[in-house]
């Protein structure tokens, strides 16, 4: 469980620039801005399980594909009063999510 939480100006040479979760994640008024990730998910990366995102920001994170949000096959993420803002590809073509994958 991650509440009332920033993660900010992060860099992960793989998954999730601001934080990576593994297994079931429970995010809560958290903000994650200007992180970056060289492989995906810019803001946070999803590896298994069921987690869910409430009132949270992801803005101005950058990574190749998932720019914001990376969400691996196994995992699914529910969002509630989620805001997505400002988020940048770090290569000239995303191929997949553009915000979120």
């Amino acid at each position: 469980r991650v509440t009332g939480s920033t993660f900010t100006t992060n860099t992960a040479g793989d998954d999730g620039g601001g934080a990576r979760f593994y297994g079931t994640a429970y995010v809560t008024a958290s903000t994650f801005v200007s992180n970056t990730s060289m492989s995906g998910g810019g803001g946070a990366s999803f590896n298994g399980g069921a987690s869910v995102i409430v009132n949270s920001l992801f803005a101005r994170n950058a990574a190749p594909v998932g720019v914001a949000v990376k969400v691996d096959s196994a995992a699914e993420v529910s969002l509630v009063h989620t805001t997505f803002a400002h988020s940048e590809p770090t290569e000239v073509v995303v191929t997949t999510g553009a915000a979120i994958r």
